[in-house]
């Protein structure tokens, strides 16, 4: 048969099984186990009346690890004898407890019978003895609890666990419910799509901040339609994703639900940042890309060459002489040109109350320039004209 029971109770489970599986082993028995899924399941909680034992005021369901299994094997048996039930008498010596392990079978007459041993055939004032079942006669023996190892080979305390507890635990793996006290052995998840839709509905409104991922986890249960369709659009966009980046990687294995989160989660908290700057990233590349294809080399190598562009300040290095900044420079034809230099472009002005400063101009504002051709080269696709010895002037917004 097939179980699904939570990974606390499985901990549990193989330990018992481990034993019963050794001595099914010893006894020519047969059994099979296997593990077919792992992986994270809604869980109800509940609290449980110590009184009469009953459940009570079910809570909110819990993710939490859970492990789908077959399992098969022959109740342990010697010489066709199996434990049917432990007997237990009382004060008054007419009533005992039966606790019974065969629940399809009638013990009903033990309750008021006399104790024996058809072990070693004497009572010893026996306060507990078993009752042996053969399924294939019907034939029951009583054993007492002393000679019950003698007997089959294990102790009574190895057979309450065989056939009580681990029954126990497969019979109650169907509903798979939480006791609510017992809830702090458990490694609880966070729903993914629930908290991705919270922290994208407070970077909407807030932008990214460091304490995003302990609030988004507060507000849960704050989340709008909106929210829900972002959340869906970023998970279907991660699902298709390719990437190298580690970082990137690691979110979309969190994004698409491929790692379950068990706490506030800084990678679905920088989701949706991440997932915008991609975009942007994405956008500026096929503009790149777009650009690449209409520049064209200009003119020969030593010519000199004037022309109106814009300017882009696109990074630069340090050098022995200083920093060297580089100029990227488009003119309207699509055309690039590239430029090296430790200077700035810009020009000294003087602002409104009689102060001077060098202006340096925005990326994409427009300026003259004047400079020789040093090279051709091409970068990415794009072809560029190098110059050297060039020189910049700003032109007028109004000109």
């Amino acid at each position: 048969m097939k179980y699904t029971v939570t990974r606390v109770n499985f901990d549990k489970l193989v330990k018992k099984l481990a034993r019963l599986f050794k001595k099914l082993t010893e006894n020519g028995q047969a059994f099979k186990f296997q593990i077919i899924e792992e992986g994270v399941k809604s869980v109800p909680v509940y609290d449980i009346d110590p009184i009469n034992n009953v459940k009570y005021d079910t809570h909110n369901d819990v993710l939490v690890d859970v492990v789908t299994f077959e399992l098969e094997f022959d109740r342990y048996a010697v010489d066709g004898f199996e434990v049917g039930a432990i007997v237990e008498c009382t004060i008054d010596e007419h009533v005992n407890l039966v606790y019974t392990v065969a629940e399809d079978i009638d013990f009903a007459d033990y309750r008021d019978c006399a104790f024996r041993c058809d072990h070693c055939g004497t009572n010893h004032n026996r306060k507990k003895v078993a009752v042996l079942v053969d399924r294939a006669t019907g034939e029951h023996r009583m054993v007492g609890l002393a000679c019950l190892h003698d007997y089959m080979g294990w102790t009574i305390a190895n057979f309450a666990t065989y056939l009580t507890e681990i029954e126990e635990i497969l019979n109650n793996g169907d509903d798979l419910a939480i006791d609510r006290s017992d809830l702090g052995r458990y490694k609880v998840y966070i729903p993914t799509f629930e908290y991705l839709a919270s922290c994208i509905r407070l970077t909407s409104e807030k932008g990214y901040f460091k304490n995003l991922k302990y609030e988004a986890l507060k507000k849960m249960a704050e989340i709008t339609d909106d929210d829900k369709e972002k959340a869906q659009e970023v998970i279907d966009f991660f699902e298709k994703y390719e990437t190298s980046d580690i970082f990137e990687h690691q979110t979309k294995c969190f994004i698409t639900g491929k790692v379950p989160i068990s706490a506030e989660n800084g990678y679905i908290a920088y989701a949706y940042t991440l997932y915008q700057k991609i975009l942007d990233r994405i956008a500026r590349e096929q503009a790149r890309l777009a650009q690449a294809g209409v520049s064209k080399h200009v003119g020969t190598v030593g010519a000199k060459v004037s022309f109106v562009a814009t300017v882009n300040l696109i990074g630069g290095y340090e050098t022995q002489y200083g920093y060297m900044k580089i100029y990227k420079f488009t003119d309207a034809d699509g055309n690039v040109f590239v430029w090296k230099t430790t200077g700035s472009v810009g020009e000294d002005r003087t602002d409104n109350i009689g102060r001077d400063y060098f202006y340096k101009p925005e990326n994409g504002e427009s300026v003259k320039v004047s400079g020789t051709i040093k090279e051709h080269n091409e970068y990415r696709g794009e072809k560029q004209t190098v110059l050297t010895r060039c020189k910049v002037t700003l032109i007028p917004v109004n000109a």
